[in-house]
């Protein structure tokens, strides 16, 4: 995985089966039971599940409204830093699809870099095709700092389960110790290091998407079901109330169409997130829509 970035060594790089496993190697070796995991809501859920599988607690930091995009509350998330022991971000952040500032992560990793003990700072950059904005090249600086990717997004390899982090060698070696022994088979590894020496392929797809996602937010938003701006392969549309949202997602379902759902505790409870598909797959979705509006 190290020979597809410039500068990167073996020993600065970690793999695991998804990027789900390689965050659970992270909750694993940096969140003994009791300390705080700070997480900016709403995100990806796996960060609340992982810190509580290991008897940690989540510190929840609300995220800017969405009239303001999501954006990372960064004054709040500084603030927190130094009650926690790992900060979970996730830039473009899913479920959202807002990309946070490069500016407003930096503010971030100096802050944690500025304390005694800084926390372990993980970027979640599994949907970094559709920016380009990264910050592997930052692990020198911040030696707290850990990347993560994977081949499940943009490269459309979700079933070869392949995700890894990059970050400095002694916080991969720190990782190391409670890796899974074999978790990754060499056909999966394979796959993905044939898939990492082709980006194009990847940018090509994630451009296409893009255009694909914003040909379809407009259409929905036509239905009556806006949805903020987003840089990654999926809308989150607003519905109406929760009840309006778990009757949409019933129709979906019913159709044989998965959306994201939002329990009526979220934040985002009104709210269904959409993955962007091929055209004929989005159009048989607006299909769908027009089905449960004219119901």
């Amino acid at each position: 995985m190290a020979a597809a970035y410039t500068g990167v060594s073996p020993t600065e790089v970690i793999v695991g089966a998804g990027a789900d496993e390689v965050l659970d190697i992270v909750a694993k070796a940096c969140l003994p039971a009791g300390s705080l995991a700070l997480v900016p809501i709403p995100t990806y859920a796996m960060y609340g599940v992982l810190t509580s599988q290991r008897a940690a607690r989540v510190l929840a930091v609300p995220r800017l409204p969405a009239a303001d995009g999501f954006r990372l509350d960064v004054d709040a998330v500084c603030a927190r830093l130094p009650e926690v022991s790992v900060a979970w971000l996730c830039t473009p952040n899913n479920p959202t699809g807002a990309a946070d500032t490069g500016a407003d992560v930096e503010r971030v990793l100096e802050a944690a870099a500025a304390l005694p003990m800084p926390p372990v700072v993980v970027v979640d950059e599994a949907y970094f095709e559709f920016t380009g904005q990264t910050f592997v090249e930052r692990r020198e600086r911040y030696p707290n700092l850990l990347c993560v990717r994977t081949v499940s997004k943009a490269f459309g390899l979700a079933g070869v389960r392949v995700g890894w982090a990059v970050g400095a060698r002694p916080l991969i070696a720190r990782l190391e110790r409670v890796r899974p022994p074999g978790s990754v088979s060499t056909i999966s590894t394979t796959l993905a290091a044939a898939a990492l020496r082709q980006p194009a392929y990847a940018r090509d797809n994630a451009a296409r998407l893009s255009a694909e996602r914003d040909w379809l937010a407009a259409e929905l938003a036509a239905l009556g079901w806006p949805s903020p701006p987003s840089v990654a392969n999926f809308l989150l549309v607003r519905i109406g109330d929760h009840a309006a949202a778990d009757g949409a997602a019933e129709h979906l379902l019913r159709s044989g169409i998965v959306p994201r759902t939002f329990g009526p505790a979220n934040p985002l409870r009104g709210h269904l997130r959409l993955t962007v598909r091929s055209r004929s797959e989005n159009e048989r979705l607006l299909e769908v829509v027009r089905g449960w509006h004219a119901a």
